[in-house]
C-alpha cells in the first residue's frame, strides 16, 4: 500500500528546512526546501523517490534563479534518512555525521 505521510525536517536551530511527504520510505509528491531565514530555496516533485517534472531554485530574495526539468528515470532516488544525520548538497542527500 502506498500511503503518503507528511514529513518535516528542521535545521539544527529548529527552523524549517524541508517539507514534503514520504511513501514507502521514499520522497513522494511536492517538496520544498527553505533557508534558515525562512525563505524558499528550492521546490519540486518526486515520484517514487525520484525527481520529476519542473524544479525551481530561488535566490535569497525569493526570485526564480533557475528552472530545471527532470525527465522520468533520470532523477536520483532519495530515501528516508535518520534525523540529525542529513545534510544537503545539490539534489542528493548524504547520510553522515557531518556534511561532506
Amino acid at each position: 500500500m502506498n500511503t503518503r505521510k507528511p514529513y518535516i525536517k528542521r535545521h539544527a536551530d529548529g527552523t524549517l528546512w524541508a517539507k514534503g511527504s514520504m511513501a514507502n520510505g521514499v520522497m513522494e509528491g511536492y517538496w520544498k526546501w527553505f533557508r534558515k531565514d525562512g525563505t524558499l530555496m528550492r521546490s519540486g516533485h518526486f515520484s517514487n523517490g525520484k525527481q520529476v517534472g519542473e524544479w525551481v531554485t530561488f535566490d535569497a530574495k525569493g526570485k526564480v534563479y533557475k528552472r530545471a526539468t527532470m525527465k522520468a528515470g533520470k532523477g536520483a532516488q532519495l530515501k528516508a534518512v535518520s534525523e540529525r544525520k542529513v545534510c544537503s548538497r545539490g539534489h542528493v542527500f548524504y547520510k553522515s555525521s557531518a556534511c561532506p
